[in-house]
């Protein structure tokens, strides 16, 4: 997130104020730089707009503000060594030019320059004290440098100063999310959204904020509110799909990943989520088709290939299901991908050579039995009240017997497992160990 929060913050104060002065004159012949390098910056282009400054700051090489006008547009191109050397002219032209020691310092960050960042940040607050956004953009170069603690003074300080600005209360958000304090993460980012309830970035990470914590109708309600702002912010609505599978709402969540792929179809990760519903929903076949559609994307993801095999072992193509599970293994490059696609072609060959695997509770009564019987029709957790109920040793695995074949249980218990359909529960079951409950698993 760091990289995210510095440039959030770079976007805030790498200004140029005399940029922003006045409209521009109709008249073309009366057009001064600054109006024609904004006329051209509106038309998105900022390379001309560079060109005629380049021009007037060659014609007059002394003037402070032609050099860090010339250094807000370089910066805006990208071309940010450019902006750092006009940037250092208009400073040393003028040595009080906050301006451009406040962007000179978000520039070095950038480049990894921390200690001639926070020299230039400092020297401008000794000018200029309460200036909020050199006090934001100081916390913005702490957090560059790993620095929480300082990160965080800086933008208590700028609260301080002007405590209904958003941009404080926004990165100060954003350092206590990194840092895993969402509960302070989401009132700094309740507030700045309540200061400025337009801003997109602020709006988004409250939603995250509140996605982490597991607050989902929160999140739902700011992801909404977000996509009203800005319609095609594809991430805030893959992160409201999410939301929308985790409240079970399967349908809605289709639909925003759809709505996702129409905009950056070559996204794997809603293609991915996508699959993921499908599965959920019982549409297989569709998972299938999500899932061959991330391989066109990224042909050598072992966890795609490890996904289909499940897919084809839900839908009982075990031969299928075998092939993938193989080409996972092959291609991983991660060792709990490795792990996982191992188990699961393990336990595709069983079921290919006849073993039969299923979970049990056992108990001491027939009425416990009966009760727990009661509870798992009613939607309890088979795995679950294993743990806490079972007598069997197998109850820390959550009743799982492991495979089988015939001869290697309790004659009665393996009756009652093949007199089950896979996928449901039996009776009460007697033995000479108790009574059981059984899912059968294949």
């Amino acid at each position: 997130m760091g990289a995210r929060v510095l440039f959030f913050l770079i976007c805030l104060s790498i200004f140029s104020a005399s940029f922003l002065r006045g409209p521009a004159a109709q008249n073309p012949p009366d057009l001064t730089p600054a109006e024609r390098a904004r006329a051209y910056f509106e038309k998105g282009q900022i390379d001309s707009a560079i060109a005629v400054f380049e021009a007037a700051a060659s014609a007059n090489p002394k003037d402070a503000d032609l050099m860090s006008q010339l250094g807000f547009f370089c910066a805006q191109a990208g071309r940010v060594d450019e902006a750092i050397a006009a940037y250092e002219k208009a400073r040393d032209l003028d040595p009080r030019n906050t301006e451009a020691l406040s962007n000179l310092g978000l520039l070095y960050s950038g480049k990894g320059r921390f200690e001639e960042a926070l020299a230039s940040l400092q020297k401008a607050l000794a000018m200029a004290p309460d200036d909020v956004a050199l006090h934001v953009n100081l916390g913005g170069v702490y957090f560059a440098m790993q620095d929480t603690a300082k990160a965080v003074t800086a933008y208590r300080r700028a609260i301080s100063i002007a405590p209904n600005d958003a941009k404080p209360h926004g990165a100060l958000g954003f350092v206590m999310a990194e840092a895993g304090s969402l509960d302070v993460a989401v009132s700094e980012f309740s507030r700045a959204a309540a200061l400025s309830p337009d801003d997109v970035e602020v709006r988004g990470s409250l939603a995250d904020a509140y996605l982490g914590k597991g607050e989902m109708d929160s999140a739902l309600v700011n992801y909404r509110r977000l996509l009203a702002i800005a319609p095609n912010a594809v991430r805030a609505r893959q992160r409201l799909g999410i939301v929308y599978t985790e409240k079970g709402m399967l349908d809605s969540a289709m639909v925003e990943y759809r709505r996702c792929l129409e905009v950056a179809p070559r996204w794997v990760l809603p293609q991915s989520n996508l699959a993921t519903v499908y599965i959920r929903a019982g549409m297989l076949d569709s998972a299938l088709a999500a899932y061959r559609r991330c391989l066109a994307l990224v042909p050598d993801e072992a966890g795609f290939h490890n996904n289909i095999g499940f897919v084809y072992a839900r839908k009982g193509e075990i031969d299928s299901a075998l092939t993938a599970y193989k080409r996972a293994i092959r291609l991983s490059k991660d060792p709990n991908t490795l792990a996982d696609a191992q188990n699961n072609l393990n336990i595709m060959q069983s079921i290919q050579a006849g073993k039969i695997r299923a979970r049990h509770i056992l108990v001491k009564t027939q009425a416990e039995a009966e009760d727990i019987l009661k509870q798992l029709k009613n939607g309890a957790d088979f795995a679950d009240l294993a743990r806490r109920r079972s007598i069997d040793p197998s109850a820390a695995e959550g009743g799982m017997t492991g495979f089988f074949v015939p001869g290697d249980l309790d004659p009665d218990f393996e009756a009652a497992v093949r007199q089950t359909k896979a996928g449901t529960l039996s009776g009460v079951v007697k033995t000479k160990l108790g009574y059981h409950i059984i899912l059968r698993l294949n």
